[in-house]
């Protein structure tokens, strides 16, 4: 073999001898990325066993919540049309009671109770200063007043 062929020859296969060492610290490089992936996998596999077993728990403890809360809440009462009826005559009567008691003065006297309702800017006498806060309330509805006046 000439000289020159030799020559170029050993040129090459140094420089294949030093690829080849290049590519060998590459690969000891990707292997470390890999080992470091599989590392990283491992770790997350480990957590998202202890997630789903945590959220297992979760589960199993709102079930139980919410198995205590329907067994402890209190029983609907069924209450019975006579029962229902007993209590609207008695709230009745007493609005009835009520309206009697604070607004006798102008719902027996419809002229000074239209008045004193009616009227924006009135002047409440003494004895009927103590009437002024349901005057107030009655101006603020105007048309209701007149059905009360009929009813009672």
């Amino acid at each position: 073999m000439p000289a020159d062929v030799r020559l170029t020859m050993q040129v090459h296969i140094r420089e294949l001898e030093s690829q080849h060492e290049q590519l060998l610290q590459l690969l000891a490089h990707k292997q470390e990325e890999v080992s470091s992936l599989q590392e990283a996998l491992w770790k997350s596999h480990a957590r998202i066993d202890a997630l789903e077993t945590q959220m297992e728990d979760l589960d199993r403890r709102r079930v139980d919540a919410v198995s205590t809360l329907f067994r402890l809440r209190p029983q609907r009462q069924e209450c019975p049309e006579t029962e229902i009826r007993q209590d609207y005559d008695l709230l009745k009567a007493s609005i009835e009671s009520w309206v009697e008691e604070n607004c006798e003065a102008f719902l027996e006297n419809e002229r000074l109770g239209f008045d004193m309702i009616g009227e924006e800017n009135h002047n409440i006498s003494e004895t009927f200063h103590y009437y002024e806060f349901i005057l107030n309330n009655f101006r603020s509805y105007p048309n209701s007043f007149k059905d009360a006046k009929t009813r009672y």
